[in-house]
C-alpha cells in the first residue's frame, strides 16, 4: 500500500486528522446504531432510462439515515475546506452537495465506478444525457471514521480497501489500482471523475462518509 506522500505526488488532496479523534467517536457511536438502506447507482449511461436503482452485482453498501443536525456540522466543516481545494486542484468550486453516510459490512463493496462523468479509462468525455448533479460535481472527497486493520480489532474494518485507478497517464497504467489506507479522521479529495472502488469488507464494519464539490 502507498503512503500517504506518494498519493499526494500523484495530486490527491490527503488531510489527516481533519476530525479530532473525539469527533470521529461521536460520529462513529452515531452510526453503528443508525438505520440504513441499499445504496444505489445509476445503469450504464448507454441504456435509455437513467434511474437510480439497487444493483447488488456492483454495490453493496448501506447509505444511514442521519439527523438534520449531524449533516449539517459536517457540512459546515466541509465548507471551510472550499478555498483550499479550489487552489489544490485549480478549479472554481462554487458549492457543495449534501454529504451521506455509508456503512460497508462484511461482503460490501463497490465496483470501479467515477463520481461525476463517466469515462472509460483513458477517455474522459461529458455524455449531454447524465444527470445534473453529476455533471456539477467537480470534487469528491471520502472522509474515513474508523480503520482499516489487517486483523480483526474493536472499532476498526478488514479489507475494504479504497482502490484508486487512472493517477498516472500512460495507458498500460491506466488500470493499474492504487490501494489507499484507510485513518480515522483522514480526509481525501479527488476529482470526480477519477475511478475507484471500495473492495468488498472481510470483517468488521466500514464507516466513511462523502461529499461533493462543485
Amino acid at each position: 500500500m502507498l503512503s500517504l506522500d506518494l498519493f499526494r505526488q500523484l495530486g490527491l488532496f490527503i488531510q489527516p486528522n481533519f476530525l479530532d479523534h473525539r469527533s470521529c467517536i461521536d460520529l462513529l457511536t452515531k452510526l453503528q446504531t443508525a438505520d440504513g438502506q441499499p445504496a444505489l447507482v445509476l445503469p450504464r449511461q448507454d441504456r435509455q432510462i437513467l434511474t437510480a436503482q439497487v444493483d447488488p452485482y456492483h454495490r453493496q453498501t448501506e447509505q444511514l439515515q442521519v439527523p438534520s443536525t449531524t449533516t449539517d456540522w459536517i457540512t459546515a466543516q466541509l465548507r471551510q475546506l472550499q478555498p483550499t481545494l479550489a487552489r489544490h486542484f485549480n478549479l472554481e468550486l462554487t458549492g457543495i452537495q449534501n454529504p451521506l453516510f455509508y456503512r460497508y459490512s462484511q461482503g460490501s463493496f463497490f465496483g470501479a465506478h467515477c463520481d461525476g462523468l463517466r469515462p472509460t479509462f483513458g477517455h474522459r468525455t461529458l455524455q449531454s444525457d447524465a444527470p445534473s448533479f453529476l455533471q456539477e460535481r467537480q470534487i469528491s472527497v471520502i472522509l474515513f471514521l474508523n480503520e482499516q486493520t489487517p486483523d480483526p480489532q474493536p472499532r476498526c474494518y478488514c479489507g475494504g480497501s479504497l482502490v484508486f485507478y487512472g493517477l498516472i497517464d500512460p495507458s498500460q497504467w491506466q488500470t493499474h489500482g492504487f490501494p489507499f489506507p484507510g485513518q480515522p479522521g483522514l480526509l481525501v479529495a479527488f476529482r470526480s471523475d477519477l475511478w475507484h472502488e471500495v473492495q468488498a469488507v472481510t470483517a468488521g464494519e466500514r464507516y466513511t462518509l462523502v461529499s461533493w464539490y462543485t
